[in-house]
């Protein structure tokens, strides 16, 4: 171990770049370091002598060596890749490197550190982007391979070798994954593979990227593809894409404009063509009626001629069409007539040909069609309200009727059957308030309840609270009425029952999805279930009314007396998929 003094070290180590410091083996507390770790981590030179080791180090090391008692074996070692904390609290990534020595008659380490951060991070940010490169592979609908060349003794390329294939171009080529990883091009694919083969070679040689549309007819595959080539290192990088379908229809329209001519004159529909340069070269009698004009626009730009339609989705579309080589369809409203179109534009190498139907009446029926929704759903609106009134007229003539009876056990029925005529309308009063009227929001159901129960019974919550844990679950309104009577019963079974004996309590309901069923719960932690409970053959009317409920649900039944009470239930939930507007 060399033996190294004060004054041997100050002015060597203040010279050299890097961080650097020694510090007591025994004590791990700072001894001397130089401006360049005072610089990076920000610490003063008195700061750093009243510190130790510990106090650069992340908080996770620190915890880990601790525990594990693991300091002295820490730093025996040549060098480390570690965690620092700057004095504002920031972390950068280091290697940090030991060498023994004796220092002020003491064992000591003087330790250089390299800063790694920046490397680190180039490196982090890197691996991102390689795994976004990845991803966006993965989900593209495009197919995208990597292939490498091999090539023979001399250096000439003889092959192509797939390194990365993408699922959608394993869907195009119809050949799994495995087979195709590490397999040669030639070997493979039959068919234009050596056309593929001379197109790749002819790219690593020259660097040229290539955009084809090539026609591919093998086994597998047969059918038009965009196939675009760009080299990468010592191979090329490929995405392609079907556009078979494009060219049939490209092919169609050519066909239909050689045989256009003989019937374009005896169809009731408007029809133009254009050249490439928007000039008319043709068009019938409808398409003059449509556009009041004459054969005089022969030969002018379209868009001249009628400068009204620039910058109507007839003209976007048109031009879009042209510049992508693919047919359009456009619904479009007259402008120099009070008439509804449907205008298909289809491009071709000669120009584009426009052909509309008058699809007023239509349109007319279709709007008739959405009026007479809106008036029905508004009907069904009003459905739910009356039948929401009627109950509530229901639930007022019960209450009067309740003044008349001084009986505990029966006012408590008719308040009972009161509260189960609450939970039903309440349904109906959602439905007319909502712009859905076919789901019900079980966590709104089932808040609303819990509220109208706590002022009915005049719950404190001070003494009882009420918890809800409701996934988002919409139910058809058959399905929440009998949830609404399940947990009207149950809630109010433990409002009554469950805190007898004690001053507070709590009650908790609980909704879930799991697979294709829904499962509820409804616990409180008051005195429990009677153990003589048997939930088939209760005699309370509330409770068979929970059976009868379930039994209608398909469901099941469980309950549990540890530490109160919990009723579970489950049923099969066929709107899972469903989800309310």
């Amino acid at each position: 171990m060399q033996n190294l003094y004060k004054e041997d070290l100050v002015d060597l180590i203040n010279d050299i770049q890097h961080p650097v410091w020694i510090f007591d083996l025994e004590s791990l507390r700072f001894l001397t370091v130089n401006r360049s770790a005072v610089m990076l981590l920000g610490y003063t030179q008195e700061e750093f002598l009243a510190m130790t080791i510990k106090d650069i180090r992340s908080e996770y090391e620190v915890s880990y060596y601790e525990a594990n008692q693991q300091w002295r074996i820490y730093t025996i070692g040549v060098n480390h890749f570690q965690k620092l904390r700057k004095k504002n609290g920031s972390e950068i990534f280091a290697e940090v490197r030991y060498k023994d020595i004796t220092y002020k008659e003491s064992s000591a380490k003087i330790t250089t550190m390299y800063d790694l951060t920046d490397k680190i991070n180039y490196e982090l940010r890197l691996r991102e982007s390689e795994e976004r490169f990845r991803i966006s592979q993965e989900i593209s609908p495009d197919g995208f391979t990597i292939m490498r060349s091999v090539r023979d003794k001399d250096g000439s390329i003889i092959n192509f070798e797939w390194e990365y294939v993408n699922p959608a171009a394993v869907k195009i080529l119809r050949i799994p994954a495995e087979e195709l990883i590490g397999a040669k091009l030639l070997d493979k694919l039959p068919g234009n593979s050596l056309e593929l083969f001379e197109l790749y070679k002819e790219e690593v040689n020259t660097g040229k990227p290539h955009d084809l549309e090539i026609k591919y007819n093998a086994d597998n595959i047969d059918g038009w593809f965009r196939n675009m080539t760009v080299k990468l290192r010592d191979g090329v990088a490929v995405s392609f894409h079907d556009i078979t379908q494009r060219k049939l229809q490209q092919q169609e329209i050519q066909k239909k404009n050689r045989d256009l001519n003989n019937v374009l004159e005896r169809i009731s529909d408007a029809f133009v063509a254009m050249d490439r340069e928007w000039r008319v070269t043709y068009l019938n009698y409808t398409a003059m009626k449509i556009f009041s004009t004459d054969e005089s626009i022969l030969g002018k730009n379209f868009w001249d001629a009628f400068p009204i339609y620039k910058g109507t989705n007839f003209y976007l579309d048109s031009v879009r069409a042209m510049q992508q080589q693919e047919a359009k369809v456009i619904d479009f409203e007259g402008i120099l007539t009070p008439r509804w179109y449907k205008i298909s534009v289809y491009p071709s190498q000669e120009g584009v040909s426009i052909y509309a139907v008058d699809i007023t009446l239509s349109k007319a029926y279709e709007e008739h069609l959405m009026s007479s929704l809106k008036q029905k759903e508004t009907l069904l609106k009003e459905v739910h309200h009356r039948i929401k009134n009627n109950l509530q007229i229901i639930i007022s003539i019960l209450n009067l009727q309740s003044h008349y009876i001084q009986d505990p056990q029966a006012l408590e029925i008719f308040r009972q059957s009161q509260n189960r005529i609450r939970s039903m309308a309440l349904i109906h009063e959602k439905l007319y308030k909502s712009d859905n009227l076919v789901l019900i929001n079980l966590e709104n159901y089932i808040s609303d309840i819990v509220k109208y129960l706590s002022a009915t019974y005049g719950v404190r919550k001070d003494l009882i609270s009420i918890q809800l844990d409701i996934e988002q679950i919409h139910l058809d309104s058959n399905t929440a009425i009998s949830i609404g009577l399940i947990v009207n019963e149950l809630i109010s079974n433990s409002i009554k029952h469950a805190f007898s004996s004690q001053k507070k309590g709590k009650i908790v309901i609980q909704a879930w999805r799991k697979g294709n069923n829904m499962n509820l719960s409804v616990s409180d932690d008051g005195k429990g279930l009677p153990f003589d409970l048997n939930n088939n053959h209760t005699k309370t009317l509330g409770l068979q009314l929970v059976n009868t409920l379930i039994s209608q649900l398909n469901g099941t039944l469980e309950y549990e007396n540890q530490s109160g009470a919990e009723i579970k239930i489950c049923f099969p939930y066929l709107y899972n998929k469903i989800y309310a507007a």
